[in-house]
């Protein structure tokens, strides 16, 4: 039987981008914010590309796995792609975001070829009937390889766990898996460039959480709740990493994206030991980890091993708030394996989400402090700051709908992040959008990525030769404000545009102060604005808050830096000077 296997769309009617993140949430980038050719993200779909293994290992039928998520395809090309296979059986992951696209173009090719249509992923685990009424043939529900596997072996649906109506699948042992699928695809080109600082191979060490935080899509929805957590055997593992290599000369580490990597500390070690035994140790590596059971000697053993990252839920500073959630809490704790991490040389990347079940304005706040005390301290390298998304089939999704706060959301608003979607009484939607603002400003303001710190800003210097007078917003966080001052000498006349609360820390510039909110003419005084026309600055520089030259969010300082000088020029995080004619164009003057 001729099988495609297909992961949801990647480019929606109005070219909107879907993001589509395995067994958590996804997420939209509206069409400025990403290269049409390349995209800004794209994560592995684990589970469907290790159903796609497990089919080419266990049958004689033919399987072909498609990604028009990777490929960025929109739904003509990708319905082209798919009736060019002609399949027989049509299995598509789906999450709650893109399932209205995604049945849509699966219930095309079934009107086109007749094929039988099994839907699988979050929102069809989250809603089976709906999603039959809708028109699939077959929903599968939970962890569905073995699943899919007995439908393509011809077993009755009626018969086989994980199908819907019936009950859910026992949780697999994922040594029973082959390696995920890496023929119809190319692993290495599902890159996150953003956070990994290499390129990276996204591999799985192990599968499940030994926790159910209440918001978790992975936990609640594909594994049902706490203890999931299982190993791999860690020989498999490196045996993996080495075929990859070999492979893949381009590669450059390996981003650990399971779940909870650092399941059991005796497993770390071990895995950590076959990295090293098999020469792995000069690959970089990073992970998804907790932070509740590290030490001294698990990291000791990671850096031996070549880790130079760990990524940890954080997410709230507030215990009662962590209580109501379902995560494991200690700030003790918290910063103790944050002093560990630093002394022994490997980075921490916070993830931290607002509007939690449990939340207050108070409680929320608290953790915007804890985490300006992190960064002033240089105890996280980055960090993510996440609306929390009552995401269909969590606890927090159905605490969230009993208070009637999700009444009337259209689908498209569960976008992971983007988003306010719940309520609370004393917390509304508008003010948690607001604390949300606030902690990202705080972020922007203390921190930024650290790993920039070290950044080479010599190439301002030769690009602002030729020009007098000089005006930078600061519009990024102040360490690339002081680098970028730092170029200057005293040879230029400099003038600073800042937020009124950064003007302590540049007290010996020539200062322009601005209030809270967006940057644009209208959050100037018009005293402000005037005295800035009449410095008439030969050149004005905007800081740009990432390592891109992506000017998504900026329409409304370049706009006024083109009202304050005919020349305009911008300098991201990493210290790269992008042209001026790149900001001039699509700016209204």
């Amino acid at each position: 039987m001729k099988t495609v296997l297909a992961n949801s769309v990647g480019i929606g009617p109005d070219g909107e981008r879907y993001v589509h993140f395995p067994s958590r949430w996804s997420a939209v980038e509206e069409p400025s914010w990403y290269d049409h050719k390349k995209g800004w993200m794209t994560f592995y779909p684990f589970m469907l590309a290790y159903c796609s293994a497990l089919l080419k290992r266990e049958t004689d039928c033919e399987i072909k796995f498609l990604d028009g998520n990777l490929n960025n395809w929109n739904h003509e090309t990708y319905l082209e792609k798919i009736l060019s296979e002609k399949p027989e059986m049509l299995v598509m992951e789906s999450s709650t975001l893109s399932f209205s696209l995604d049945i849509k173009l699966a219930s095309k090719v079934k009107k086109k070829t007749g094929c039988r249509i099994v839907f699988a992923g979050q929102h069809p685990s989250a809603f089976p009937e709906d999603v039959l009424k809708a028109g699939a043939d077959c929903v599968c529900i939970g962890e569905y390889e073995y699943a899919v596997l007995e439908l393509l072996q011809g077993a009755e649906p009626s018969g086989i766990k994980g199908v819907f109506p019936n009950g859910r699948r026992e949780l697999l042992d994922p040594n029973s898996l082959p390696w995920p699928e890496d023929e119809d695809v190319r692993r290495i080109d599902y890159i996150e460039p953003v956070v990994n600082e290499y390129r990276e191979l996204e591999l799985f060490a192990s599968r499940g959480c030994s926790l159910a935080c209440d918001f978790c899509v992975a936990t609640n929805i594909y594994y049902g709740g706490a203890g999931s957590w299982r190993p791999r055997n860690v020989d498999d593992v490196t045996d993996e990493i080495l075929a990859m290599k070999e492979k893949y000369d381009e590669m450059e580490g390996i981003f650990f994206d399971d779940e909870l990597h650092n399941g059991r500390k005796d497993f770390i070690v071990e895995l950590c030991k076959s990295i090293i035994a098999k020469n792995l140790d000069s690959l970089k590596y990073n992970a998804m980890c907790g932070y509740w059971n590290i030490d001294r000697e698990m990291l000791e053993w990671m850096k031996k091993a070549g880790y130079y990252k760990l990524r940890v839920g954080i997410e709230t500073a507030d215990k009662s708030v962590a209580k109501s959630i379902g995560k494991s809490h200690s700030i003790k704790r918290l910063r103790s394996v944050l002093k560990e991490a630093k002394d022994v040389g490997i980075k921490i990347y916070g993830t931290f989400t607002y509007g939690a079940s449990g939340s207050t304005p108070e409680k929320d706040r608290a953790t915007t402090k804890l985490i300006k005390e992190l960064l002033q301290k240089e105890l996280l390298c980055d960090l993510q700051i996440s609306i929390c998304t009552p995401q269909p089939g969590t606890p927090f999704f159905s605490y969230a709908n009993k208070l009637g706060s999700l009444e009337n959301k259209s689908w498209k608003k569960f976008d992971g992040g983007r988003n306010v979607l719940q309520s609370y009484s004393g917390y509304l939607a508008d003010e948690i959008e607001k604390v949300v603002l606030e902690a990202r400003r705080v972020a922007s303001i203390y921190g930024g990525s650290t790993r920039f710190r070290n950044a080479d800003f010599s190439s301002v210097g030769m690009a602002v030769e030729g020009f007098g007078k000089i005006l930078v917003i600061g519009s990024g966080p102040k360490w690339q404000t002081g680098k970028l001052l730092a170029e200057f000498g005293s040879a230029k006349m400099v003038y600073l545009l800042i937020r009124e609360q950064l003007r302590r820390s540049f007290a010996g510039e020539n200062v322009f102060t601005f209030g809270e909110g967006s940057l644009n003419k209208g959050t100037l005084s018009s005293e402000t604005f005037t005295s800035l026309k009449n410095f008439r600055a030969d050149l004005v520089i905007v800081q740009v808050n990432h390592n891109s030259e992506d000017l998504s969010g900026y329409s409304g300082v370049l706009s006024l830096a083109k009202r304050l000088s005919a020349n305009v020029m911008g300098v991201d995080i990493g210290g790269k000077v992008i042209q001026p004619e790149k900001f001039s164009s699509g700016v209204s003057s």
